[in-house]
């Protein structure tokens, strides 16, 4: 489930919570109404962590839209961990000094959606989308990602590989073909390059 949600104390003001930003979450975000960040969905969310989980939030027990983009396979501890590391990355980088970078973002293309591993704002509106891909995948998986966000206005997509598809030669010079370049995971060392 999600690093980000919806935030709102009593003023009825949601505003976007990253759980990422909190030293304590369950105590920084006592007494707020907490719901999903899918604007097909809304409902209620919970914070869930524990001593080998990442604090994240899930909807609450039989809570949640069909629809709900975050209704998909659950996320692995891995793929939460990768995109910690990777906006910590990115926001110590001076070309990333000012941007808005989010996890977890809902891009809308025409009658679907996709959900933006790390998506970079920048001051003059341009957007990057960061994709982590750690199960197995092909090229065709992949261009059909980046058309999508392509076609929604994605200025550029980096791709980010690892699990089964770190050491891929074919993927890598596909996504450093298409957008100049390609991030690597390596969990065993604990380490990211781009």
């Amino acid at each position: 489930m999600p690093f980000t949600a919806e935030a709102q104390n009593g003023n009825g003001v949601w505003r976007f919570v990253d759980i990422t930003k909190f030293a304590t979450p369950k105590l920084d975000l006592k007494g707020h109404e907490l719901r999903c960040t899918d604007p097909d969905c809304h409902a209620p969310v919970i914070i869930k962590h524990g001593l080998v989980l990442t604090p994240h939030f899930a909807h609450k027990a039989n809570a949640g839209s069909p629809d709900c983009i975050f209704s998909g396979a659950p996320e692995s501890e891995d793929h939460r961990l990768a995109k910690a590391q990777i906006m910590y990355k990115l926001g110590s980088l001076p070309r990333y000094q000012g941007a808005d970078i989010r996890p977890e973002q809902t891009i809308r293309i025409e009658d679907r959606k996709r959900l933006a591993d790390v998506l970079v704002t920048w001051t003059d509106g341009a957007r990057e989308v960061h994709e982590i891909q750690l199960s197995r995948t092909t090229i065709e998986e992949c261009e059909e990602r980046t058309y999508d966000y392509q076609a929604a206005g994605i200025d550029s997509i980096i791709w980010w590989f690892g699990g089964a598809n770190r050491y891929d030669a074919s993927l890598h010079q596909w996504a450093k073909q298409e957008s100049g370049a390609v991030g690597l995971l390596d969990f065993e060392d604990q380490t990211q390059r781009l």
